[in-house]
């Protein structure tokens, strides 16, 4: 196999004599399957990353360390999810009725007796129950259910600002605290914008296939219940201006990036709602114009051709350095000044006679937006069946951006 300069690089799918490794990255940890025959590979990387969700859900956050300290459980785990090469059992919602959450109380009585395991000693509902995502005793006494949408936003942007691609790719993700076993029914506000979408089980695909809504039983707690992709059917905007610089003068260049807040026609805000199993009352995430959305977390990753040998920018607000090894220039501005721009500045050098590069400096800009969503597609409304209490129901629309180029 060849050495690839970075981890993230590292194809998927590796050919080892007469093995497949099939790898995912996540968290800068490398999980891999080694598979003896044919198999689809998009079904192992999709298992990779469901032992991965839930290694997230056990132990709060997933890397080595945690994974060593934790060894015990996660080998009980990977054995109930994955037995003699088959897929067996993936739902958290029975996993955690099967293997028990780690607590101090559970590491304190194991290193004093040294005899305590996280298997239960019997099923619980979650194992038992007829929909195997969903426990068959969930009892709550406020009941409620929270949306998260969130959007990145990929994006390739000319030194003159002109946007030569923008694609945006989406996650709405479902905390779900319903007693018994509703059945939801999500009506979007604008379901014709979506591309390409993947769901969790637990969405009926003939009820979205022939009405563009999302009809499910959800699982107990926080979960996945959908992610796609959208193609703009204009240029994205971003509320985020950069203004690149850059004058070659023989080995020197003068070079200057300039932040400046922009009007945008992002739509967003979220909203909440409390209703009756019948619905009645309406929502909407991303279906309205925000007046002022609030753009935070504002930074710029600058990178220069190899030629250059040294860097010297600096910024009029927030904090910049320079990274000799990767010849880039971290820019940190966070939120954006009110009635200022906020601006980088200074020169790059290539050893004397040299000639000026033919790569040209770019740089990644990276930006979150509080309310709003990319796309428009927002969260019209969801409608409660098969119960007749009252529950609260709530959507928050959130953007950042993803790999924004802008090329100088």
């Amino acid at each position: 196999m060849n050495a690839c300069p970075r981890r993230d690089e590292v194809p998927p799918v590796l050919i080892a004599g007469k093995y497949f490794v099939v790898s995912v990255l996540r968290n800068d940890c490398f999980y891999l399957a080694v598979l003896s025959g044919d198999v689809p590979p998009l079904l192992i990387i999709e298992l990779l990353h469901r032992i991965v969700d839930v290694y997230e859900l056990y132990f709060g956050a997933h890397n080595s360390r945690v994974l060593m300290n934790n060894f015990a459980i996660a080998y009980q785990l990977l054995h109930e999810m994955v037995a003699s090469g088959y897929t067996m059992l993936t739902e958290p919602n029975a996993l955690v009725t099967l293997v028990s959450p780690p607590s101090m109380v559970a590491r304190l009585s194991t290193f004093v007796t040294g005899q305590r395991s996280a298997f239960g000693d019997k099923l619980g509902a979650g194992a038992t129950s007829i929909i195997p995502w969903r426990r068959s005793d969930v009892k709550y006494t406020a009941n409620e259910i929270f949306f998260d949408l969130r959007e990145e936003v990929d994006a390739i942007v000319e030194g003159n600002g002109v946007v030569t691609h923008t694609d945006i790719r989406g996650t709405l993700a479902c905390n779900c605290k319903l007693s018994g076993f509703p059945d939801l029914t999500l009506v979007f506000s604008d379901p014709g914008l979506i591309e390409d979408a993947s769901f969790h089980p637990c969405v009926r695909l003939g009820k979205y296939e022939s009405d563009r809504c999302l009809s499910f039983v959800p699982p107990d707690g926080a979960f996945r219940l959908m992610q796609y992709r959208i193609s703009p059917r204009g240029p994205f905007n971003a509320p985020v201006a950069v203004r690149p610089d850059v004058q070659w003068h023989g080995h020197e260049a003068r070079v200057s990036f300039e932040l400046a807040p922009r009007p945008t026609a992002i739509r967003g805000g979220g909203s909440s709602s409390r209703a009756s199993a019948s619905g009645g009352t309406g929502m909407t995430a991303g279906a309205k114009a925000a007046a002022a959305p609030s753009v935070e977390d504002v930074g710029l990753l600058v990178y220069f051709p190899k030629a250059v040998t040294s860097v010297d920018l600096k910024p009029t607000h927030g904090k910049a350095s320079y990274d000799p090894k990767a010849n880039t220039v971290t820019w940190i501005v966070g939120s954006l000044p009110v009635g200022a721009t906020p601006r980088l500045e200074g020169t790059a050098t290539c050893e004397e006679g040299a000639d000026t590069p033919i790569e040209r400096i770019h740089a990644l800009l990276r930006f979150v937006l509080g309310s709003g969503t990319a796309s428009g597609l927002g969260v019209r409304d969801v409608h409660l069946g098969s119960e007749k209490y009252r529950f609260f129901k709530g959507v928050k629309a959130f953007m950042r951006t993803g790999r924004f180029q802008i090329r100088a």
